[in-house]
């Protein structure tokens, strides 16, 4: 994949559309002049010059322009605090935020930060580099780069009830999106797999993910001509010491046929084990 996801040719020399800090500070904080009690002055306004204001000095801005259907990776690293990137679009002079990031390069990664947008719409878009916090200053470094399309949504594959199955989530899956109008933002790009499986009326069922590798996030619902529907989910069900792993139960009403979204809770990869079961009646607190 990194050797298809090539440098837009215009990343290679993104325009920085802010200030040098330097200037913005004196355009920012330069005192106006003083007028003193009993005094009178002479002024003059001007015709309006067009200039934006001068930007905020904790924004690092940069522009760069896409075809239709692009999809872009963005990475910023930093030593020295936590990062925060932001793409949007300009109207005049006020920026636009179409989504941003702080922490999408994985969990054991959490000061640097990896956008994925799908680009439907070609044109100019700015990237807003800056820290996640107030104070956080040092340098950074910033990449931009194309990737291509993502993989397919993929067709449920079927676990029957008392089964377990054994998967993998990696790179070559499809991964999920979240809209924003007609571009769609793909946060923190986590990929996922589609279940399926077989109900009675009056039977509940128990719906279990296992991972070392990744905190794993259970989904079920029913595919619809919208996409996958969601009626319920779960990150951390299956215990209170066990965080890494997910538990749902469903009680189904009539016979009918669900679907399950397995996916790691932020970027990541790696094995897991998927049990569907017949639901045991739970203890009765004391």
């Amino acid at each position: 994949m990194k050797a298809i996801a090539a440098k837009l040719a215009i990343g290679v020399a993104i325009l920085a559309v802010s200030m040098p800090a330097s200037a913005q500070n004196r355009a920012r904080t330069a005192p106006p002049p003083t007028i003193a009690i009993g005094q009178t002055v002479e002024g003059e306004i001007g015709a309006p010059t067009g200039a934006c204001p001068a930007p905020d000095p904790r924004i690092r801005a940069y522009r760069f322009t896409v075809p239709n259907n692009s999809r872009i990776e963005i990475v910023m690293r930093a030593d020295d605090f936590d990062t925060l990137v932001e793409l949007g679009q300009m109207d005049g002079c006020t920026f636009n935020s179409l989504g941003s990031n702080d922490d999408g390069s994985g969990p054991e990664d959490g000061l640097n930060s990896r956008l994925i947008a799908n680009l439907t719409e070609g044109g100019e878009y700015v990237i807003h580099a800056k820290s996640l916090g107030e104070d956080g200053t040092g340098k950074f470094s910033l990449s931009l780069n194309t990737l291509p399309p993502p993989p397919a949504e993929p067709a449920p594959v079927p676990i029957a009830i008392g089964e377990t199955r054994e998967g993998t989530l990696d790179a070559q899956d499809a991964v999920i999106d979240e809209g924003y109008g007609d571009t769609i933002i793909v946060d923190s790009a986590r990929p996922y797999e589609f279940y399926s499986f077989s109900g009675r009326a009056g039977q509940e069922y128990e719906i279990t993910m296992v991972s070392d590798e990744f905190d794993s996030f259970l989904e079920i619902g029913t595919m619809s001509p919208l996409g996958f529907s969601i009626a319920d989910s779960n990150d951390d069900g299956a215990g209170e010491d066990d965080g890494l792993n997910s538990r749902l139960r469903v009680l189904f009403r009539r016979d009918g046929e669900m679907v399950v979204r397995v996916s790691p809770l932020s970027a990541a990869t790696g094995a897991f084990k998927l049990t569907v079961a017949e639901a045991q009646p739970e203890a009765a607190n004391d």
